[in-house]
């Protein structure tokens, strides 16, 4: 091969690398959802389905969320201004562990079990957390924060421990 080609070849293929390195630094840093907050998506959700304009959240939620209202954000908005939001208080969302992309925050109670609206344990939305006594304490939710796939959340799966803890949640009412 020629020393000319093979100059002008081997400048192309780093300046190629240089260029993706940079892209891909740049799409981390900038593209993807917030890493290393406690309960991002989670915290921003709780805000912003109590706002009385907006999507009210909708967009945080994870696409299997979103199908149980047959992907129909009014669907979504009907459902959560039927409820009076302010009943539901809890703390501040903190992350409890993380792993490959995906955290579990959990925002303690700050008002009556009774105050969570069912329809966020059906729907999946969050899940329940009660003490060793059976005593609901928190809910609960797994925020998927995996670059260019992240940036929603959801309750993830129902166990045993789980629908027993619900069944708790519910035995105090709703709203």
């Amino acid at each position: 091969m020629n020393p000319q080609v093979q100059r002008e070849t081997g400048t192309r293929s780093r300046v190629a690398w240089a260029i993706f390195g940079i892209l891909l630094v740049v799409a981390l840093l900038m593209g993807g959802p917030s890493f290393g907050s406690a309960g991002g998506q989670f915290t921003a959700w709780l805000t912003e389905v109590r706002l009385e304009d907006g999507d009210r959240g909708w967009d945080r939620l994870e696409s299997s969320i979103q199908h149980t209202y047959g992907d129909d954000r009014d669907a979504y908005l009907a459902e959560v201004e039927r409820l009076d939001w302010d009943q539901f208080r809890v703390e501040d969302p903190v992350e409890r562990w993380s792993d490959d992309g995906v955290a579990r925050v959990e925002a303690a109670l700050t008002s009556a079990p009774g105050s969570v609206p069912a329809f966020l344990f059906d729907r999946r939305m969050i899940h329940a957390i009660c003490d060793e006594s059976g005593q609901p304490t928190a809910i609960g939710a797994y925020e998927d924060r995996r670059p260019f796939a992240g940036g929603r959340f959801g309750g993830g799966g129902t166990t045993g421990s789980q629908a027993r803890c619900q069944t708790a949640f519910r035995a105090f009412g709703e709203p």
